[in-house]
């Protein structure tokens, strides 16, 4: 079960009595509705509030359900001494004023409370003229119009003043010890269902008050009241986390398709894609046959000799290698060419000469796109080289198909000298690691040095397992291709969240807390009632649905 749909069992129960064992101790309703239709009674007569048409008996209307012991059906209008919506002064919008009497419409009322960003302000004389509809503490609002009719919320005790539009109604109990058991049942599908049937007109225009006064209402004892609220509280709270949960795991659903192939290179590069095999040649005596060659390419002219790199530090190492790899930078296993730009007089887009590969735009999902062309290049990128983007947008990565061509200063050709390093694992390596350039990237042009490529601490396995991680990547990768072309709707479902989710833990403080937490976990205390022990299976089924 979803969050939203717990949340609607929850409601659904407590007011159907269903939530809380009853206690043949407490007060019957029947008693409460008594004071207050006295009270009521009193202050009809002192002139405090005016006299209204009389409400049908309950009898006229079919109750919904049946109530437990000690519950009565009455009106809502036989709570209240006000039910009553505001109005839009004459002037519209233009009434409005930058401070003032908070003037509150459909926008500032949420079921889970008043929200006074963009509040509307009115003048203190205005708002003494529409005196009517202003609100008070303790109050309920209600929204009786448009997409957010039925959104509730109970003014705080601690509120100062304002005033209500149109599409606001105030709902005023004689008793203040009922409005969070009111609010409850207003927000409950039950009270939902019934405003959205009473809406008038044929294009369902909105709620009038007159409706609203001839909801029937199941009252509890007021000592029910509390503790059905209480535990609706504690229920809605866990009710959070599961749909924060909810949220997350949508947003990794969501997501997957673009997260499944960043974890994949991270798994490749830390080696924990493929198995290690005993019998492969350690990456430790790769790097030696490496070096060899290497120096024999310097001496013999074939390469330049270059600046020795500094020895990777302990600070250096983010995580540790399985046995059989090495850590080396990444200069130690290649050669690198850095772009130079060309004055507009020595290209052209004739195709006439070697292709000019002018920045990262020209890297496209690894195939690099030609659209310009020189008779005097500088730069010579060859056939293989793999070319790394480095201004701008930073580390774009392609394979030189084309052969020989200059490259700008944005890019760099990464250049392979020794066939004892498989190509392909390097522009993993270089993908998983892009974050990193970037992050080191703090000019107003994003840019990566030489240095940051040739210093990059490379994580280097065996010769075979990079061929293993290689191979096992193209296979993966082609699998999130075709995740991302899959229709939503033909997917199979994926688990129900709650069998994914770890139980809340709700830590009891009170005898009371302790039963709350033990429905929480499923447990059913042996010195339950009954009707407490059925309450819950309600709620929260036997268990066989998930």
């Amino acid at each position: 079960m979803k969050a939203a749909q717990l949340r609607q069992s929850i409601l659904q129960s407590a007011v159907q009595g269903k939530l809380v064992p009853q206690d043949p101790r407490d007060e019957p309703a029947s008693d409460l509705l008594a004071r207050i239709r006295a009270e009521k009674a009193q202050l009809l007569k002192q002139g405090e509030i005016k006299k209204e048409k009389s409400l049908p008996p309950v009898e006229e209307d079919k109750p919904p359900f049946a109530l437990p012991s000690g519950w009565s059906w009455c009106r809502l209008g036989e709570l209240a001494s006000k039910v009553g919506a505001g109005s839009t002064p004459t002037g519209g919008r233009n009434v409005y004023s930058p401070i003032g009497i908070k003037f509150l419409r459909s926008q500032n009322v949420y079921n889970s409370g008043l929200v006074l960003q963009n509040v509307a302000f009115i003048s203190d004389s205005l708002h003494k003229k529409m005196s009517g509809s202003e609100v008070q503490a303790h109050d309920i609002l209600l929204n009786i119009t448009g997409a957010s009719i039925g959104r509730s919320c109970i003014v705080p005790e601690d509120f100062d003043a304002a005033n209500v539009n149109q599409h606001v109604c105030i709902i005023r109990l004689i008793d203040h010890n009922l409005i969070n058991f009111i609010h409850l049942l207003l927000i409950s599908p039950v009270l939902q269902q019934t405003i959205m049937n009473a809406q008038v007109g044929v294009s369902r225009e909105g709620l009038s008050a007159e409706k609203i006064k001839h909801f029937l209402v199941p009252l509890p004892p007021l000592a029910e009241q509390h503790r059905i609220v209480a535990k609706s509280n504690l229920f809605m709270s866990m009710c959070d986390e599961l749909e924060a949960a909810e949220k997350e795991f949508a947003s990794l659903e969501a997501n997957l398709a673009e997260y499944l192939p960043k974890s994949i290179l991270q798994a490749a590069v830390r080696g924990k894609l493929v198995p290690q095999c005993i019998h492969d040649e350690p990456a430790s005596e790769l790097l030696k046959r490496i070096q060899a060659e290497k120096s024999r390419l310097i001496k013999s002219g074939k390469l330049k000799k270059e600046k020795p790199l500094p020895p990777i530090s302990e600070e250096e190492i983010p995580y540790d290698l399985p046995d059989g790899w090495e850590w080396c930078r990444l200069g130690e296993i290649i050669c690198l060419l850095s772009g130079r730009d060309l004055e507009t007089k020595m290209f052209n887009d004739t195709g006439h000469g070697i292709p000019y590969i002018t920045g990262a735009s020209c890297i496209n999902d690894g195939d690099i796109l030609i659209t310009r062309w020189t008779e005097t290049p500088i730069t010579i990128s060859i056939f293989d080289d793999l070319i790394i983007s480095c201004k701008g947008t930073i580390g774009k990565l392609a394979f030189n198909k084309i052969g020989d061509c200059h490259i700008a200063r944005q890019l760099m050709a990464i250049r392979f000298f020794s066939k004892a390093v498989e190509k392909k694992f390097v522009k993993l390596f270089l993908a998983s690691y892009v974050n990193n350039l970037i992050i080191q990237a703090k000019s107003m042009i994003p840019g990566i040095s030489r240095e940051d490529v040739l210093f990059a601490p490379l994580p280097l396995p065996p010769l075979a397992e990079q061929q293993r991680i290689v191979a096992k990547i193209d296979e993966l990768i082609t699998l999130c291709e075709q995740l991302k072309n899959i229709d939503p709707d033909s997917a199979l479902p994926l688990p129900d969240m709650q069998q994914l989710l770890p139980p809340l833990e709700i830590p009891p403080s009170s005898e009371l807390e302790e039963q709350y937490a033990m429905a929480a976990r499923g447990d059913v205390s042996t010195t339950e009632t009954k009707e407490h022990r059925q309450a819950i299976e309600d709620l929260f089924g036997d268990g066989a649905d998930g």
